[in-house]
């Protein structure tokens, strides 16, 4: 299994776990078609994740009886976008719109109370929706396996005479699963310069360390090429303009700081 830790955080978007589904975008306005068990009569809220505002509250949508309902989005809403049934990392889905995604109405099934593990895209088939589907139930499981890891060591760690051993043996679980984690990150990262994706990847933690080490001239590195590409591909959108600046941001510090080590460590 995998581990990891702590609630995903965003450069400038939401601190909760999130899962990233892909929804059309047509000249007409593109809908979200619910199906949640357990929310009948209830409310989902509606947000726009703006570039420079964060989540931004549109709407909401109560539920019928059978726990169905649809969101519009607005026209020409290409973008981020997110639906909250409740409290906590189970309960927030953002909804990346692509204009390359198929023009029928996403059809999400899901329970109300557990929407990112439940999670279901009934229609239509769409790589980047169910991609994105797939790796965030991932990092949900992840961060459920670790926060039994660390409960394992903690009532054990006085009890076992071989303490080294278990230590050992927690801490080369979260390692594989960092590299495991990162590595998946990186593909996506990678294969995805074309939609929004990889700024939602850029500031994962996992076991309370970054997926991307914004101090690191590697990760830096690697970021900044896929941002580059991005602008490429979307040059006029908001997202990708403040992930690049942010990026070039990073980079002066790293300079910076190496700089001023070579400076110290001059005789």
């Amino acid at each position: 299994m995998l581990f990891v830790k702590s609630p995903i955080s965003i450069i400038y978007l939401i601190p909760y776990t999130l899962i990233l589904l892909a929804v059309s975008c047509t000249r007409r306005t593109p809908s979200v078609e619910l199906e949640l068990n357990g929310g009948a009569g209830r409310a989902v809220a509606f947000l726009e994740i703006s570039a420079d505002k964060g989540p931004v509250f549109l709407d909401s949508v109560r539920l019928d009886k059978q726990g169905r309902g649809h969101v519009y989005v607005p026209k020409n809403g290409e973008g981020m976008y997110a639906l909250q049934s409740g409290k906590g990392q189970q309960n927030l889905l953002v909804l990346f719109l692509s204009a390359q995604a198929p023009s029928a109405p996403l059809s999400l099934q899901a329970d109300f109370d557990n929407l990112v593990s439940s999670a279901r895209i009934a229609s239509p088939r769409d790589t980047l929706a169910h991609t994105a589907l797939l790796y965030q139930q991932m990092l949900l499981e992840a961060q459920e396996e670790i926060h039994k890891t660390e409960n394992l060591w903690a009532e054990n760690r006085y009890k076992t005479h071989n303490v080294d051993s278990l230590y050992e043996a927690c801490v080369f679980n979260i390692n594989i699963t960092q590299e495991t984690i990162r590595t998946v990150a990186q593909e996506l990262c990678t294969e995805n310069t074309h939609n929004l994706l990889p700024v939602f990847m850029v500031n994962k933690q996992l076991a309370g360390k970054d997926l991307f080490d914004m101090e690191s001239e590697q990760d830096i590195a690697f970021l900044l090429d896929c941002a580059q590409r991005m602008q490429e591909q979307q040059p006029d959108n908001p997202h990708v303009r403040r992930f690049l600046t942010t990026l070039r941001r990073a980079q002066a510090n790293q300079r910076q700081r190496t700089l001023n080590s070579d400076t110290n460590a001059k005789p």
